[in-house]
């Protein structure tokens, strides 16, 4: 279960709606800026880590730290796990101009467990998986360890073996040797499919049948026809159905949607994104008769990442694609009209390692988006090349879980970050370059 806190925040320092920005990278840190987060008091404007992702230290952090010298600020939060270190790091910016008094440093944080508090009214839901592969074991620890609404109960495989083993490893309740078997066990209230795509169509519709909601990770369906029917019958049975686009309920989506409205960036010409993944060997990809290939892997998180940024279709598409002997896309450029003066240029294949970046380029700046599938770390960046101002969120799957148990909860069919009409619109969007690119499936005949 993920730890939650209670933050005993000075809240009488801080003026509600102000500016604040935030150092370090420890629980303190994180832990101030989720309840600004969560309270909307003051707008986190910057934040600041003084260790690098992979663990070691930068060994001139006030280099990053001279960004509070440039932004219009009103506090900073010092949130290291070190009193003696804050100390520091409140001398430092005392020394480049910030007044003592808009420095805060945060060590008073209460930690408490979520499941502690869990009455029992709340409803756990029971949720059943099918297939026990890379992804199905990371939502499996993620709702064991992070995720109070829903409880582990079925798990389902071709192989037995499989699904005991997977049973045992993170605790479910039931294990089955067939897909159909859990689908049609009355106690399952969610079905989390993690099955190959070519799969999704009819288990999708068998759950729904079977009064399940339903979490199909992506790729969603094969082709629009699928998804357009898929939804069809979730609203038929009025079920809860969506797909695993995980980045779109990440927090960090928001601060990529506003991009366009940012007046350091200002008005915006150009997107570009590359999402490259050395995955030739990997059979579910490189295999049509499993509907392989990078444009229905890697292009749903491209469509969520263009649909962050624009409004509608595009007017024009054109696609460069290189195939192998087998028919499957191997790598892609694709060229979107948005209107005469906006276009997204991008590139995505299974050959190679790539940056994995998004740019957005405008007439007064750019926005650097780094990992365009998850969104880690977001950068403006003015003409001189100077960064003004910069967003770091943590990401994780209990996101895209919690949203999805709020929506049923709630009674919708669908939630607010993933509506059905968008992910109509994105299959529709995705048929068309496969088009183009000379990529068929025996589903599309």
């Amino acid at each position: 279960m993920r730890d939650r806190a209670i933050i005993l925040f000075p809240f009488e320092r801080v003026e509600k709606g102000s500016r604040v920005a935030i150092y370090g990278s420890g629980d303190i840190a994180q832990a101030y800026y989720w309840e600004l987060e969560k309270t909307k008091y003051a707008e986190v404007v910057a934040w600041v880590d003084r260790v690098w992702e992979d663990g070691r230290k930068l060994e001139q952090p006030q280099m990053h730290m001279d960004l509070f010298a440039k932004i219009e600020i009103d506090h900073v939060v010092v949130g290291l796990n070190d009193r003696e270190e804050s100390l520091r790091a409140k001398d430092y910016l005392e020394s480049i101009g910030i007044e003592t008094g808009k420095i805060i440093i945060a060590d008073q944080v209460l930690h408490f467990n979520v499941k502690n508090l869990q009455t029992a009214e709340e409803k756990k839901y029971k949720i059943g998986f099918l297939a026990t592969g890379q992804i199905a074991n990371i939502m499996a620890l993620t709702i064991h360890d992070q995720c109070k609404g829903i409880q582990l109960y079925a798990i389902a495989s071709r192989s037995d073996a499989k699904a005991t083993e997977f049973k045992e490893k993170y605790g479910f309740v039931k294990a089955y040797d067939s897909y159909d078997k859990l689908i049609e066990d009355p106690d399952v209230d969610i079905v989390y499919i993690a099955t190959p795509v070519k799969y999704h169509f009819e288990q999708v519709k068998k759950a729904l049948e079977n009064g399940k909601h339903v979490i199909c990770e992506k790729p969603f369906a094969v082709n629009a026809d699928q998804v357009r029917e898929m939804i069809e019958k979730a609203k038929e049975k009025n079920l809860f159905l969506t797909d695993g686009v995980w980045s779109a309920y990440l927090p960090m989506a928001k601060y990529v949607s506003n991009i366009m409205n940012n007046k350091d960036v200002g008005k915006v010409h150009m997107i570009s994104a590359d999402i490259h993944y050395p995955s030739l060997c990997d059979n579910r990809l490189n295999n049509p008769e499993n509907c392989g290939g990078e444009i229905l892997e890697n292009g749903y998180y491209i469509m969520e990442f263009l649909s962050l940024l624009t409004d509608g279709d595009p007017t024009e598409i054109n696609v460069c694609s290189q195939l192998l002997d087998n028919g499957i896309d191997f790598q892609t450029n694709i060229t979107l009209m948005y209107s005469k003066d906006l276009m997204a240029v991008i590139h995505m294949g299974l050959g190679c390692v790539s940056s994995l970046l998004g740019f957005v380029y405008g007439e007064r700046g750019l926005a650097v988006v780094r990992d365009v599938n998850q969104f880690k770390h977001l950068m403006i960046l003015n003409d001189l090349g100077e960064v003004v101002s910069e967003h770091r969120h943590e990401s994780g799957y209990w996101y895209e879980m919690d949203a999805c148990i709020e929506a049923i909860n709630a009674g919708k069919i669908e939630t607010a970050q993933r509506p059905h009409e968008l992910i109509l619109r994105n299959a529709i969007l995705l048929d068309k370059i496969r088009k183009q690119a000379g990529v068929r499936y025996s589903e599309d005949i």
